[in-house]
């Protein structure tokens, strides 16, 4: 009788399920999960750890890796990673939560340390837009380009949510794993992989159509400092601050950056 379970038993794809709507497209999933004794064990037991098994997917991606994580912290090793993989010629694009959607003001500290060494190997780094999705999520869907049904990205209220990665529009990971060392090394995650071009190809359209209205495109200016673009109300518009915050909010979080707690975030 809760509001969840009422709420989940309402939604579109539980009706859909019981209407028998869905368009179900067959593919071979493999389950990822860390293993429970991971949180007693010393971190050198790295077989215990799901990360060791997507890793890989990153490793041999030849065209594309498409990251969504609310919480982005690459450290050092997974920046290392990620400019290797582009220097091999592999697009790598991100859609992160912005300083004024996040929840976790601490994470996005964690965040800043690698945002502009992220953006200088030609990573490309995209921070929701909270204002045009607290407002788009209330009244609309969003057009996965492969066909006529409407999917959402992820989106509830004013924040980003979803976890997944999608590599060269083959492989699709859908999990509760956070690109951040709190959940690679802390916390005990659980994901699958879906083996599909047609979803992969879904959700990289879902992504790549709609990306420039729902979050903004960080780059670099000509003295290296990061700019934001992105629409608002229909106008493209530029900030050289984070936007939609105050200054005690961007002041607060550049101290944070210096505190020494990368591991818990």
């Amino acid at each position: 009788d809760s509001v969840y379970v009422n709420s989940l038993k309402n939604s579109s794809l539980a009706l859909a399920i019981k209407n028998q709507s869905i368009d179900y497209q067959w593919a071979e999933v493999k389950i990822f999960y860390d293993q429970p004794s991971k949180i007693s064990s010393s971190r050198d037991k790295k077989e215990l750890n799901m990360s060791q098994y997507i890793a890989p997917y990153f490793e041999h991606a030849k065209h594309e890796v498409l990251i969504i994580s609310p919480y982005f912290v690459p450290g050092k090793v997974g920046t290392k990673m990620l400019c290797n993989i582009h220097k091999r010629g592999v697009r790598i694009s991100v859609l992160t939560n912005s300083l004024a959607s996040t929840d976790a003001a601490v994470v996005h500290a964690g965040y800043l340390r690698y945002r502009k060494k992220l953006l200088q190997c030609g990573v490309e780094l995209h921070e929701a837009n909270s204002k045009v999705v607290m407002r788009d999520t209330q009244s609309q869907e969003y057009k996965m380009e492969s066909d006529d049904k409407k999917q959402k990205l992820g989106l509830s209220r004013s924040s980003l949510h979803a976890k997944m990665f999608v590599f060269d529009r083959r492989h699709t990971f859908i999990g509760s794993l956070n690109v951040d060392p709190r959940s690679i090394v802390e916390n005990t995650e659980i994901g699958s992989i879906i083996d599909s071009t047609k979803i992969g190809e879904a959700v990289a359209g879902a992504l790549s159509s709609n990306i420039r209205h729902l979050a903004y495109k960080l780059t670099l200016n000509s003295d290296g400092d990061v700019i934001w673009t992105g629409y608002e109300n229909g106008q493209l518009i530029t900030f050289d601050v984070e936007p939609d915050t105050d200054f005690m909010r961007r002041l607060t979080t550049q101290i944070m950056r210096f505190m020494p707690i990368e591991s818990q975030i």
